[in-house]
């Protein structure tokens, strides 16, 4: 089987993941990797991958109608990124199957290229859900299939937490619309002025008054294993998750993890989950989504709890699970044989 992947080959959550795939798959041959509009190539992503097409956006229709040469499967997570050529028009004419791995959140039953898509590849059960109720018209029919993405764990290293002194919060980009908390984490960190937080961060996206216990750094890291090194225990009260990556990497590098106690982010397995104060309906793109707010007092009583306290356990067990059950070249496998199973 040849697979090609089309996305970005920057440093975002979608590039790494790319990434990935392209590395642990070796059924895949071909990656279409765009400019991204704001971001450079990450060079540890693409640099040397023969596999790699570097194309614009737009506007290069050769590299595009020679990357879907002698492919029988075209895969690509979120939407198909290349504007103003029909990519998955053109590998249906040709013969290829593509499977979409939609992210819940941004997936839009109105988008044209949905009607191109032959197989889809559900990372979340709350995907799942949430898109199968709302498409009752689809082009995959019956030919779907879950599978929850993995963790590289050679490249994300455990490093044993013992006691937690310090709470990690990864901002990132912020994420639009502060999906990842960070107003419900600077309202719990008010409450416990006595435990400090690391807050990481990309981009200047998060609430402008800081409580005082929280250290805000402003980085870049070459390498997405290099935000879980600091830090005991990972706090991630999310409004929402599209795929989650971080509830499972830091769990995978030995920090306990805290998140919401809803889907997606309750997927992840870890015993320490936030209470739900309120749902509300946000517009996110072309259409209305459920976004959540976890209690900023239960996330502050949680931290009080775990603060000072012997944590070995639970950094070995969450290791011990993403070992288990998220093993990225396991699941690798188990990708390919899925998608032979359609073609």
């Amino acid at each position: 089987m040849n697979c090609g992947i089309v996305g970005w080959g920057a440093c975002t959550g979608n590039g790494g993941w790319n990434y990935e795939l392209s590395r642990h798959c070796p059924w895949i041959t071909k990656w279409l990797c765009p400019a991204h509009p704001k971001k450079a190539y990450h060079d540890p992503y693409v640099t040397g991958d023969p596999k790699v097409i570097k194309c614009k956006k737009s506007g290069d229709t050769a590299k595009y109608i020679s990357f879907l040469e002698n492919l029988d499967a075209l895969l690509f997570i979120e939407r198909p990124y290349i504007e103003g050529f029909d990519l998955l028009g053109h590998a249906r004419h040709l013969g290829i199957k593509t499977i979409y791995c939609p992210m819940w959140e941004w997936h839009c039953t109105a988008s044209p290229w949905t009607r191109n898509v032959d197989i889809i590849w559900y990372v979340t059960k709350h995907t799942e859900q949430y898109i199968e109720a709302m498409s009752p018209k689809k082009s995959w029919g019956d030919s779907k299939f879950y599978l929850p993405w993995g963790v590289d764990l050679d490249h994300f290293e455990f490093k044993l937490r013992t006691v937690c002194e310090k709470f990690l919060f990864v901002n990132g980009n912020g994420g639009v619309m502060l999906r990842k908390g960070s107003d419900t984490l600077f309202q719990a960190a008010r409450y416990v002025p006595e435990i400090p937080i690391l807050f990481l961060t990309q981009s200047l996206n998060y609430p402008p008054e800081i409580p005082r216990n929280v250290e805000v750094i402003h980085k870049e890291f070459p390498e997405k294993k290099d935000v879980y090194q600091e830090g005991d225990v990972f706090l991630a009260p999310s409004h929402w998750e599209g795929l989650a990556h971080q509830l499972y990497e830091a769990q995978a590098c030995g920090i306990p993890v805290v998140t919401t106690d809803a889907p997606p982010m309750n997927e992840c397995g870890t015993p320490f989950l936030t209470k739900t104060k309120s749902f509300r309906s946000v517009s996110l793109g072309r259409q209305r989504i459920s976004s959540v707010d976890a209690s900023a007092n239960d996330l502050a009583l949680t931290m009080q709890t775990l603060f000072g306290e012997h944590i070995e356990e639970e950094s070995k067990w969450g290791r011990q699970r993403m070992e288990e059950k998220y093993n990225v070249v396991t699941i690798c496998e188990e990708l390919g044989s899925n998608i032979r199973s359609f073609l």
